[in-house]
């Protein structure tokens, strides 16, 4: 008796499956079914779109957005604008460009693409806009210690009959003393970074509530157009945070 029960309850279920199945098949060749581009694994925001994170993948077509895309090269090459994980549609609307490539073909042989962050509280990282001339100026007080250069000797009075006095002082330590402080002086001068032409400013586009809670900034990034030595100099100021701004306003 009990497996004949079993075999009822079996019987039951695989045909509830049958039943659901055949629903599916009917509904799927009543609505239709579209293929449209899909991440097929984590893609970072800012990450370009290839043939490895991207593919075509058959949906009904009750899930088809009106900003799904059905064509798998009009994604390639591009960006998106927000995180996606496997499965994630990826419509128009995410869609960005490469920053780095369309700011590449404004530079001249010999420069680099440079970019700076200043957190979005400070007001220029507001005021500073395309074509502008910055100015990046070390803060730290190791490169800006600068050392005055030594007076000159005052000329004692000859005495008559005596031989004049050489110009030279005698004083011990006075030619390091003077190779030091133009050493500094030559120190601070490479701390100063002038007119960095600005390329592109992103600013965020509105406070994240989450990120203020968490203490995370908000940050306007600066790209600009600069010799290799200069972007490194940049680079090496932002990280130590031991910098300032001074903007020039210019035009593209």
């Amino acid at each position: 008796m009990r497996l004949f029960r079993r075999k009822e309850i079996v019987l039951a279920l695989l045909g509830s499956l049958l039943i659901a199945g055949a629903v599916y098949l009917v509904l799927i060749s009543i609505l239709g079914r579209t293929s449209i581009v899909v991440a097929t694994g984590e893609i970072a925001r800012g990450e370009l779109l290839s043939k490895e994170n991207v593919a075509l993948k058959k949906v009904a077509n009750p899930e088809v957005g009106k900003e799904d895309i059905q064509d798998l090269e009009l994604v390639l090459g591009k960006t998106v604008k927000v995180d996606r994980v496997a499965g994630d549609h990826i419509s128009q609307e995410l869609l960005g460009e490469p920053e780095d490539q369309s700011l590449q073909q404004l530079l001249e042989p010999g420069e680099v693409l440079g970019s700076l962050s200043l957190p979005a509280s400070e007001g220029i990282g507001w005021v500073i806009k395309e074509g502008d001339l910055l100015t990046v100026v070390s803060t730290d007080p190791a490169t800006i210690s600068v050392v005055a250069e030594a007076p000159e000797p005052k000329a004692q009075p000859e005495r008559p009959g005596s031989e004049p006095q050489s110009t030279e002082s005698n004083e011990p330590g006075q030619e390091e003393r003077e190779s030091t402080a133009l050493d500094k002086i030559s120190l601070a001068n490479q701390m100063i970074i002038a007119n960095i032409e600005v390329l592109e400013v992103v600013r965020p586009e509105h406070p994240d509530s989450r990120d203020l809670l968490e203490g995370s900034p908000q940050l306007v990034q600066i790209f600009f157009r600069a010799t290799p030595e200069e972007a490194s100099k940049i680079a090496f100021l932002e990280a130590k945070g031991s910098f300032k701004v001074v903007v020039q306003e210019g035009s593209l």
